[in-house]
């Protein structure tokens, strides 16, 4: 089968979403061919394309997912983990730019478990539209007292990492994503550095940004996939596109001081 070199090649990985990636291939098939009409190809599978198309970064929304979440070698004794997980996101919109944290636990899981799946995969970031940019920064501990102690200690700490690292004034002196990943990556390395002190094992870092620049804008309805000798995570960009309502007749709109 002869494929233009225009065609980028696809490497789908275990656990991914095989029919989202295969319906981005004839995406790209179809723009080759200049939306001629390709037999034997199920207008199912051109969903991805038509989604694409369709979507408006100045308005719609995205939501990030981490589809896929393993801890590939123990980080104590036996093969029991511990695991949580502290996401920087920060984006930029209207001239405003944001930096929030959240954390994440999931206790009792074992090594080489999937722990995360694209079935129950995890809300990392909206849905909302980012506006220029959006960097999620993502560290994975193995937690080595108990996990929800650690979960009542992280806000505090969060907030002294910030602190330290004098985020806000950072931030507004140079609001891009480059700068925005370096600051996050200093508060997360202040966080990995208090939480050791309880033995807390710092498992991967993760940085990653889209830009509503890029083609398709924020890398909608694609993966990536970071991987480590010690962890591997699945991210997912999925467009929420503002639906408009169907057969609606407007009977009375009125302002009223009442």
């Amino acid at each position: 089968m002869f494929i233009p070199p225009e065609i980028p090649v696809i490497v789908i990985y275990r656990g991914l979403d095989y029919k989202a990636l295969i319906a981005s291939c004839f995406c790209v098939i179809e723009t080759w061919t200049k939306k001629k009409i390709l037999k034997g190809i199920a207008p199912s599978r051109l969903s991805a394309c038509r989604g694409i198309s369709m979507f408006n970064p100045q308005e719609d929304n995205i939501a990030v997912f981490m589809t896929t979440l393993r801890v590939r070698k123990p980080f104590d004794f036996g093969n029991h983990l511990d695991p949580y997980i502290v996401v920087i996101a920060t984006d930029k919109k209207d001239n405003a730019i944001r930096m929030n944290a959240s954390h994440f636990a999931f206790p009792g899981a074992k090594v080489y478990q999937q722990i995360i799946t694209p079935d129950n995969a995890l809300l990392l970031y909206g849905p909302e539209n980012p506006g220029e940019f959006l960097t999620l920064s993502i560290m994975l501990l193995d937690s080595d007292a108990d996990i929800q102690d650690a979960g009542k200690q992280l806000e505090e700490v969060i907030n002294t990492s910030a602190i330290a690292a004098n985020v806000i004034a950072r931030l507004t002196a140079n609001p891009t994503a480059m700068v925005a990943t370096a600051l996050a990556e200093e508060v997360l390395r202040g966080i990995a550095n208090i939480m050791q002190q309880n033995k807390d094992d710092p498992i991967m870092f993760v940085h990653d940004s889209w830009l509503q620049g890029l083609t398709p804008p924020y890398g909608i309805n694609q993966y990536k996939l970071h991987a480590s000798d010690s962890a591997e995570i699945s991210l997912r960009v999925s467009p929420i596109m503002k639906q408009s309502q169907q057969n609606v007749v407007t009977i009375a709109h009125i302002e009223v001081d009442k």
